[in-house]
């Protein structure tokens, strides 16, 4: 995963379920979340490239 240790993202799985991760981490006890627990996503825009 690309990224900096400890940093959260979002993808798209194989299954094409959104998945939540740490880069290096535990989201789920991080995140103090559990599997198929509902959540609400907020994207936000950014201008960064590369």
């Amino acid at each position: 995963m690309k990224g900096k240790v400890g940093e959260v993202t979002a993808l798209v799985g194989s299954h094409g379920w959104v998945e939540i991760a740490i880069n290096s981490g535990n989201a789920s006890s991080q995140l103090q979340i559990n599997w198929q627990e509902a959540l609400q996503l907020l994207f936000l825009q950014s201008n960064q490239t590369g």
